[in-house]
């Protein structure tokens, strides 16, 4: 089956080289668009039957729009031994590629533009299997709605929680506090700002300057929210994050198989999410491992990285929950295997 799956990411690498011979315009994207959903759609069965027989040996990367295989995001992978399934970049980007007046397309496009040029460089990674695309929509289309439900009440849930209210919802978070100005919110609440994390933040950012760093990554034209209140772009960008998590969350739940995140502020949103069982939270806790691995080895030269067995031992020793990544670091290093 594994050769079926080679031919098809062989027929995905020719698309994009292809893609990549011209000069191309917006047209020219959402062809390209078209192409890959096509050859997803084609393969699909392929692609769930031999994950569903080989889940134990791969993780679903999430949390970042690309995969890049030549950084040090792959040291975790090489150390453990295991396989990448990975959401395609460019259908990820779809909604922001057709939705041009929300979305800065020159900023869409320089990031699909770096996505090609990623999987290109993962091309052996592709054709020997250690590295899935997927199309992420396959496996949460139908659930869209109802993950968007969900991260709206955990977003309340989590204000309520950190600024120790009792909000019913977040329209009546919305309601209560649309008058105030970025500034003025951090006044009525000054743990808001430090609750909120997005890709790039840092602890020092003020608010207003969190939310406008978040539409400069996504891409998001600011002068399409001028007229939103503060408190309003607020709550979009908190439910956009449990959003997120949420849909990477659904996606390894199906696949059965633990998340890989390198992301600080995509792991802590996951863990704000509550486990549906024990297998979920066997997920969750490799999840946590993962990421501290990731932290202990990202400075590591990735031809230094070895597979020895020693991820497994780790996997083996940690069976609890632990209530930060600083304590997962602890455990691993405790051991003195790394």
């Amino acid at each position: 089956m594994i050769e079926n799956i080679i031919a098809y990411q062989q027929n995905y690498l020719e698309i994009l080289k292809e893609f990549k011979k011209n000069k191309n315009e917006y047209d020219d994207y959402l062809l390209l668009l078209d192409k890959i959903e096509l050859l997803l759609k084609r393969n699909k069965k392929t692609i769930t039957n031999f994950l569903e027989l080989n889940n134990n040996n791969f993780f679903y990367y999430g949390g970042s729009t690309y995969f890049d295989s030549k950084s040090n995001e792959i040291n975790p992978i090489i150390f453990s031994g295991k396989s990448i399934i990975i959401a395609d970049p460019i259908i990820k980007l779809s909604f922001f590629l057709k939705s041009t007046e929300v979305f800065n397309f020159k900023r869409i496009k320089h990031i699909i533009d770096i996505s090609i040029n990623t999987v290109l460089d993962s091309e052996h990674n592709l054709l020997s299997g250690k590295l899935i695309y997927i199309n992420p929509n396959d496996f949460i289309y139908s659930i869209k709605s109802s993950i968007y439900e969900t991260a709206r009440e955990l977003t309340i849930q989590y204000i309520n929680y950190n600024l120790d209210t009792a909000y019913s919802n977040v329209d009546q978070f919305v309601a209560d506090n649309d008058t105030l100005s970025f500034e003025e919110l951090e006044i009525k609440m000054p743990k808001l700002s430090k609750i909120l994390i997005t890709v790039d933040s840092t602890p020092d950012m003020t608010l207003q300057r969190k939310i406008n760093q978040n539409y400069i990554d996504c891409g998001i034209d600011q002068e399409r929210f001028k007229d939103i209140s503060s408190i309003e772009q607020v709550i979009i960008c908190f439910i956009g994050l449990f959003g997120q998590a949420l849909e990477l969350k659904s996606i390894s739940t199906i696949l059965n198989c633990p998340l890989y995140i390198t992301r600080a502020n995509v792991i802590l949103y996951l863990n704000c999410i509550n486990c549906i069982d024990d297998n979920d939270k066997k997920r969750l806790i490799i999840s946590n491992i993962l990421f501290a691995l990731y932290q202990l080895l990202k400075e590591k030269k990735t031809e230094d990285i070895k597979c020895e067995g020693k991820y497994e031992i780790i996997i083996d020793s940690i069976h609890q929950a632990y209530d930060s990544i600083e304590d997962y670091i602890s455990k691993i290093r405790e051991m003195n295997i790394i």
